[in-house]
């Protein structure tokens, strides 16, 4: 469950997620571009078909009021030009773009054309290929003739909703494209923020705590939290500088202490060779003692000090030299120690 946890906050996964969702986006807007780019070169293509049976429409119109023209090249040239409207009227590059369905306005104004082809037009035009004389042929040019403009205007609505479907697939790609366009802008901002939360904001927290930590300040921590990767590492690095802490005042402490007996040993050194020294320099006197008392008195921090002197192993005298505020020459025998006697 934790390591699940943990997954879920890491900054990889997170990061991972959003630049994934950038390249998805992308990747969806390309392949819709590229599926209504085709959808929509295929209705182009209609739209050119249809519009050359406009085109036809009056070249068989022409032919068959050609009457400077003999009678059977007219019919022969119309017959022609009308197996060639059926051919484009049928051709995959105008059915392949019609809907299957069979109340769609594009497929209703493609049947429409058809139904009327068959039966008024094709049938106005072999009744004058037909022909035998000039009056019957005369019957069939007028039926076609009196029919085309209608019937191009047939024409010309299929012509016009092939195209008003070809600009709603175009304008459904321009919608594509700009959503596509800023939901992919908003995962890159989005991405640039947790970014900047989540890695170069904690990065910068942690290594200001590790300058810190370098210029010897053990007190400083990484203000980092969460469960992902640089939480983890700010709270290592914050338990390492607790550590680390512990362990210099540690040192420090030894450090002080073995300042101080070394201090103490110093000045049980210096005194040792003053002493020394002044009992050396010159004979021993009441003046010479006292000397050397203040000085011990003052090295070691003393309130008094009192020096007593025996005599020989006969028991002689014993007298004290005092250094202190109540000091005297000599200590009086009532004012001597018990075990000076």
């Amino acid at each position: 469950m934790r390591a699940a946890i943990a997954n879920r906050r890491s900054i990889l996964v997170v990061v991972g997620l959003l630049m994934a969702s950038v390249v998805g986006l992308g990747v969806a807007s390309m392949v819709g571009s590229m599926v209504i780019a085709q959808i929509s070169r295929g209705l182009a293509t209609a739209v050119n078909q249809s519009g050359t049976l406009r085109m036809q429409s009056y070249r068989i119109a022409t032919a068959l009021a050609a009457v400077s023209l003999p009678l059977a090249e007219r019919q022969s040239r119309a017959a022609l030009l009308a197996d060639e409207y059926e051919q484009r009227l049928t051709s995959q590059r105008l059915t392949g773009a019609l809907p299957d369905a069979a109340n769609d306005p594009v497929r209703l104004a493609y049947e429409r054309v058809r139904w009327r082809w068959v039966h008024e037009m094709r049938r106005a035009v072999a009744d004058f290929a037909g022909a035998r004389t000039e009056s019957e042929a005369a019957a069939g040019r007028a039926a076609y003739l009196a029919r085309v403009d209608d019937f191009v205007d047939d024409v010309h609505g299929l012509v016009r909703v092939l195209e008003e479907r070809a600009e709603r697939r175009i304008e459904l790609l321009r919608w594509i494209q700009a959503v596509a366009l800023a939901l992919t802008v908003a995962a890159v901002l989005v991405t640039v923020v947790v970014v900047q939360r989540r890695v170069v904001t904690p990065l910068g927290e942690l290594l200001r705590c590790a300058e810190r930590v370098r210029e010897g300040d053990f007190s400083a921590r990484a203000d980092v939290g969460g469960g992902d990767e640089l939480g983890r590492l700010g709270s290592a690095m914050n338990l390492m500088t607790d550590g680390l802490s512990s362990i210099y005042e540690e040192l420090e402490e030894r450090v002080a202490a073995k300042t101080r007996d070394l201090a103490r040993t110093n000045h049980s050194l210096e005194l040792l060779y003053r002493t020394s020294r002044a009992l050396e320099e010159a004979p021993i006197s009441e003046d010479l003692l006292r000397r050397v008392l203040v000085d011990v008195r003052a090295q070691l921090d003393l309130a008094d000090v009192v020096l007593c002197l025996r005599g020989g192993q006969g028991g002689g005298a014993c007298g004290c030299i005092a250094a202190g505020a109540g000091s005297q020459a000599m200590a009086p025998a009532a004012a001597r120690p018990d075990d000076c006697r």
